[in-house]
């Protein structure tokens, strides 16, 4: 009598082919997982394009959409030293979506709007400096969604 047919298939030079599927499976798994994890539950969407002596900074998600932003840091990176940092005045929204950084003078307004709502924190003087060499670390808090879970940080040399 002749063993059934799925009994011929499952012999044991067929196990680790079966086992490698299995642990690709699962690597797979695990890798769209923490992709989605970023995604959900990451901080803001930065991104940080230069221009000579000029970097501008994009806030928005899927280069379309202005994500809310409830504060923005701009460090020196080696001392630590806060040179610019601006939190949301109302609604809990900046409603900054993208800024430029220019190497020297810089408005702590960085060219948004006048009608544009959010307290300065520092400097107390309406301009900051950013100076060449140095680096600089970009912190961005979000206020929607899960990206308020965590904080999105770039750095930034001129």
């Amino acid at each position: 009598m002749a063993p059934p047919q799925s009994k011929l298939n499952d012999t044991p030079r067929s196990r680790p082919k079966h086992l490698l599927l299995f642990g690709c499976a699962l690597l797979a798994i695990g890798l769209l997982g923490a992709a989605s994890y970023r995604l959900i539950f990451g901080g803001p969407s930065v991104s940080v394009a230069s221009h000579g002596t000029e970097k501008t900074v994009d806030l928005h998600f899927l280069g379309e959409y202005c994500i809310g932003i409830s504060r923005v840091r701009l460090a020196d990176r080696g001392r630590k030293d806060v040179i610019w940092e601006v939190v949301a005045a109302e609604h809990h929204d900046t409603g900054i979506c993208s800024f430029k950084l220019h190497l020297g003078r810089n408005s702590v307004r960085v060219d948004q709007p006048s009608d544009l709502e959010f307290r300065v924190l520092h400097p107390v003087q309406p301009f900051f400096y950013l100076q060449k060499g140095k680096e600089y670390e970009l912190t961005i808090w979000g206020n929607n969604g899960f990206a308020r879970c965590e904080v999105t940080r770039r750095s930034i040399r001129f």
